[in-house]
């Protein structure tokens, strides 16, 4: 076994690295220039440099999010991650007609030139701009906005004496670092949450892709059977998130995709019908956690650490799918062994969703005091215990107490009546 080549490791050191270089650029982009400094494609010729690359693709949803009012954040964080089942549909008939590899990456990123010629007519975030104390260009994007929304509002209901009340009412971190996501408790408390949950969500997601000896399809096939499958979960997902709330949608799609690895293993067969079938739900579950991570991780974070938040979690969530093939190559030692790591994970992350606050109709937090102001789950379930054992003590004692005499008189009893036959 040691002699034949394993690319699966080698493959993933570039994506284990490239989060981290990503994280980091995108921190010092967003404090210099916003979102909008990412105006350049980096074109390669060789598969490692794309693994590199590939983790920028995915900063537009900040952005997009600090531009919606609470009533469409939902539909706009859904409706965008369509287009990835889209590119996933595309992707599979794409590399069906076309065989060579740079042919057909330079098909698939052809799309990105309207992206880039888009790009002048993306505005910046207000928010961010007033957090960083750019009141004038902030007053600019919002009357633009209001006249593209059909509400012209003149320059004197929006002021730049009442922006700027808005942007220095409150403390800010000029140049945020990434310890700062680490210093004050409540951000301390978010920080550790997502990073265990985006860690689950890429390591089981990317484990159930991997684990395709059930399904008896080609490469191709089995790429258009998931890109199928995420359109209905989607779907369930914007419908869950407006009724049931992010939290608990996280948590139950988390939990959908451990009782699917612990539900194939009770499976005898691995090329039976019943574990095709569970893998096309397991996929369904966790293309339900990953669209619902990344709303969720993005009205967590304050706006002057969203970026700096966004770009932690995706690369301890890249760690997790950089360790998915390596978690594979454990059915060595025990064939079920595999599933029972990306079941066991899915079901850490599920009880660690719970600890996240809910953030379904909550205004997105500008500063870090905004979110310390929030009392966290945790904190409040503590309390609550302890108001509890102040308040029923007495009684919780006195239970305890006749519990032990009636246990007390039943040996009593026993013994004297063994003593008496």
């Amino acid at each position: 076994m040691s002699c034949l080549p394993s690319p699966a490791p080698s493959l993933a050191q570039p994506w284990l690295v490239s989060p981290l270089l990503c994280c980091h650029l995108v921190k010092h982009s967003r404090e210099r220039q916003g979102l909008e400094g990412w105006r350049e494609v980096v074109s390669e010729s060789d598969q490692a440099a794309l693994a590199y690359c590939l983790p920028v693709s995915g900063l537009a949803l900040g952005l997009e999010l600090e531009w919606l009012d609470v009533e469409h954040r939902e539909v706009a964080g859904i409706l965008s991650s369509t287009f990835w089942t889209g590119g996933v549909l595309l992707l599979a008939l794409a590399g069906y007609l076309i065989r060579d590899w740079r042919w057909l990456l330079m098909a698939v990123t052809l799309p990105c030139i309207i992206g880039i010629l888009s790009i002048r007519w993306v505005p910046e975030s207000a928010r961010w701009l007033l957090t960083q104390g750019r009141v004038e260009e902030a007053q600019r994007y919002l009357l633009h906005c209001a006249r593209l929304n059909g509400r012209p509002v003149g320059e004197d209901s929006l002021s730049q004496e009442a922006l700027n009340k808005v942007s220095t009412g409150e403390q800010v971190v000029p140049r945020p670092s990434y310890l700062d996501l680490f210093r004050t408790p409540q951000i301390r408390h978010i920080s550790l949450c997502c990073m265990v949950m985006w860690f689950s969500v890429n390591f089981s997601y990317y484990g159930l892709s991997l684990d395709l000896s059930g399904l008896r399809l080609n490469v191709y096939q089995t790429q258009l059977l998931f890109g199928a499958v995420e359109l209905p979960s989607k779907l369930v997902v914007y419908l869950l998130v407006r009724r049931a709330g992010r939290r608990l949608t996280q948590a139950g799609a988390l939990l959908g995709t451990a009782l699917t690895f612990g539900i194939r293993l009770l499976v005898s067969s691995e090329t039976s019908s019943w574990s095709t079938a569970l893998a096309v739900i397991g996929k369904g579950f966790s293309e339900a956690a990953f669209t619902t991570a990344y709303l969720f991780t993005s009205e967590l974070y304050p706006t002057v650490l969203r970026p700096t938040g966004i770009g932690l979690t995706a690369l301890v969530g890249r760690l997790g799918g950089s360790l998915a093939p390596l978690a594979a190559l454990l059915d060595g030692v025990w064939l079920s062994l595999p599933k029972l790591a990306y079941g066991g994970i899915a079901l850490l992350a599920t009880c660690t969703t719970f600890l996240l606050p809910e953030t379904r109709q909550a205004q997105l937090p500008e500063t870090i005091q905004d979110v310390e102001r929030k009392r966290c789950v945790y904190v409040s379930i503590c309390k609550w215990m302890q108001v509890l054992r102040i308040q029923r003590g007495i009684h919780l004692h006195r239970y305890t107490w006749c519990m032990y005499k009636c246990v007390h008189m039943y040996f009593r009893v026993h013994a004297l009546c063994t003593l008496c036959a």
